[in-house]
């Protein structure tokens, strides 16, 4: 194991959401704005951020879920956060559980 001791896995939602003028609405922005926030805090633990989509939940779909899995399966940290929205949560969490290999793993769903 490397020393690597987080991983954040991305996936949109409104915990990475923004106010869109133009539409007036909130969307979710195109690439995640958390890794900036965890900069900031000038934390000086090694934290990994894995991008997988940028998607409201209610678009995430079992191709994601896939996306998901496999960066988890992949990872070498026992310690893994994966940010998602709350309307499909629930769906990702009964797959991931379903499908999940690595059973040594901590992982953490959060939602805003």
């Amino acid at each position: 194991m490397n020393d690597i001791k987080l991983q954040i896995i991305l996936t949109g939602g409104r915990i990475d959401s923004i106010w869109d003028k133009g539409v007036d609405e909130i969307v979710v922005s195109p690439h995640s704005v958390i890794p900036g926030f965890f900069k900031d805090l000038g934390l000086t633990l090694p934290i990994i951020f894995t991008e997988i989509c940028m998607k409201d939940s209610s678009q995430i779909d079992d191709e994601d879920r896939k996306k998901m899995l496999e960066a988890i399966e992949k990872s070498d940290t026992p310690k893994i956060i994966l940010t998602h929205g709350t309307y499909t949560m629930l769906d990702t969490a009964k797959y991931l559980q379903k499908n999940l290999k690595r059973k040594y793993a901590i992982v953490i769903l959060v939602g805003a």
